[in-house]
């Protein structure tokens, strides 16, 4: 048996409560018209002369609390019966409604309200039967019986399944009871039916190889603000995607493991350090994916560059992993993941500039820019990321920059404007932690670049061309002149 939880079938489950428990209510006063009609009552019913009414009175006796087996109200200190379990339910079953179109997730609370006040109703009339009809009139119990309350807790009992003899046999009591085990098994089975959606989910996985390009970016600007209390950087960040890519490929398997390899990367780690495994895995766990998968990674964007290719790879994966595994995940909450996984991760889940702040989990999109061109160089020497933010802040000046100029130059697509208002806060602890900063710099700067810039925290340069045919000469003749333990690309942003 499944485990009973808040489902839709709860909610709709109440649905029918209601319309149970109004049929019981049509049916008691139904079933005291025609008793009173063909039966009469004894003792003071007997004498009066439009039963018909004297029925109606006697639902309202139910109503108040006289003879009903259902008593929410006692949950506000007044003895209410069926209307006012009809009453408030409806009243809940209304504001459940809204909240349901506004927000769905407080259908939980709205089916916890209806099952709470219908257990305080049972519980409120089982004490108004011992305390009321076992001690104030204890003739209607058989004097032999010691302990007259035990028998009042019978009578409410047989009442609740309606079988107690005339006149304490009530329709409506009966259907009300009834109609909360009904509740209580439409859940359980709509429960079931969801369970067993799930679990086809789980095993309609793709069974074909699944492929995805991961982009590497490039910082136009890059301000840290100061550190925060979480030991993260607040940081205001513009970025482009660019045309230099990783490929991953990503195989649903039965086993629940993660196979990972990577090819074309020297030191690259294959465990859960690695971004890549720790998305699958994060997937997996949070979604309770029985499944595993076969990732295989081929690495073309350089390592400890600045460029993005450890994130971009990782958010490449929670896509494939999604798609693999037939996995429905809203946007907000894949960036919820992403953000968790890296501060980098997030700006790979647009295809567009991006402005980041906060650590980097503030993303702004920004309009599609006019294609820029670059020259990549990207020298044999890294740079640790953490050092290189420890030793941001001894080094800043306290001028904090701003990316206004920049990103209207790239809206207007003017070359020479965006190379002015290039900008990064880390070449200046990057310049004090390695002593070739400025000659590779030079690099790109003789070889006859607009400008030339430190992506991210290092160590990959690039150059700022003005348009595709002079970055193309700018790369041949680096090409010829640099050391082959160089990378060097010519790029252009999506």
């Amino acid at each position: 048996m499944p485990k009973i939880s808040i489902s839709a079938g709860w909610y709709y489950a109440v649905c029918l409560f209601l319309i149970v428990a109004l049929a019981g209510t049509a049916v008691d006063l139904l079933t005291k018209h025609w008793a009173f009609q063909t039966l009469g009552m004894p003792g003071e019913y007997k004498a009066e002369t439009e039963p018909q009414l004297r029925a109606v009175y006697w639902v309202w006796q139910d109503i108040a609390g006289f003879q009903t087996s259902l008593n929410p109200g006692a949950l506000f200190g007044f003895g209410a019966g069926q209307t006012t379990v009809l009453v408030t339910l409806s009243l809940v079953f209304l504001v459940g409604i809204i909240l349901y179109v506004v927000l769905w997730a407080w259908r939980s609370a709205f089916l916890m309200i209806t099952l709470g006040m219908i257990a305080a109703g049972i519980c409120g009339n089982l004490y108004d039967r011992v305390g009321w009809h076992g001690l104030v009139y204890p003739e209607w119990y058989p004097p032999e019986i010691a302990g007259q309350q035990a028998y009042a807790v019978r009578d409410w009992i047989l009442c609740m399944i309606g079988t107690f003899h005339w006149p304490n046999f009530n329709f409506a009591d009966s259907l009300l009871v009834c109609s909360v085990i009904l509740l209580l098994l439409h859940g359980l089975l709509f429960e079931e039916k969801e369970t067993a959606s799930k679990e086809q989910r789980k095993t309609a996985v793709s069974s074909l190889p699944l492929t995805l390009e991961a982009p590497a970016k490039i910082n136009l600007f890059f301000e840290v603000l100061g550190k925060r209390s979480d030991n993260f950087h607040e940081i205001v960040s513009v970025a482009v995607p660019i045309r230099l890519f990783d490929t991953l490929t990503f195989e649903a398997t039965d086993e629940p493991t993660i196979q990972f390899d990577c090819l074309d990367g020297q030191g690259i780690p294959l465990d859960e350090t690695n971004l890549v495994v720790r998305a699958a895995m994060l997937i997996q766990q949070r979604f309770n994916v029985r499944h595993g998968a076969k990732i295989t990674l081929t690495k073309r964007i350089p390592c400890q560059a600045g460029l993005g290719g450890g994130s971009s790879d990782a958010v490449a994966a929670l896509r494939l992993a999604c798609r693999g595994w037939n996995l429905d995940i809203s946007d907000a909450e894949l960036l919820s993941i992403a953000a968790e996984i890296g501060s980098d991760c997030p700006i790979f889940l647009y295809d567009v500039p991006t402005l980041s702040k906060g650590r980097g989990e503030q993303i702004q999109p920004l309009p599609a820019i006019p294609p820029l061109w670059f020259v990549l160089l990207k020298p044999p020497e890294g740079l640790s990321t953490a050092q290189v933010y420890a030793e941001c802040m001894p080094t800043h000046d306290g001028q904090f920059r701003q990316p206004d100029a920049l990103i209207a130059a790239l809206f207007e697509g003017n070359v020479r404007e965006i190379g002015q208002n290039l900008f990064n806060r880390l070449e200046m602890p990057a310049k004090k932690l390695w002593n070739r900063f400025e000659e590779v710099k030079n690099q790109l700067l003789s070889a006859g670049c607009l400008t030339v810039q430190m992506s991210g925290s290092g160590t990959a340069f690039f150059g700022l061309c003005e348009d595709e045919t002079q970055a193309r000469e700018i790369f041949q003749r680096l090409r010829n002149e640099l050391a082959p333990e160089n990378e060097l690309f010519v790029v252009q942003t999506l």
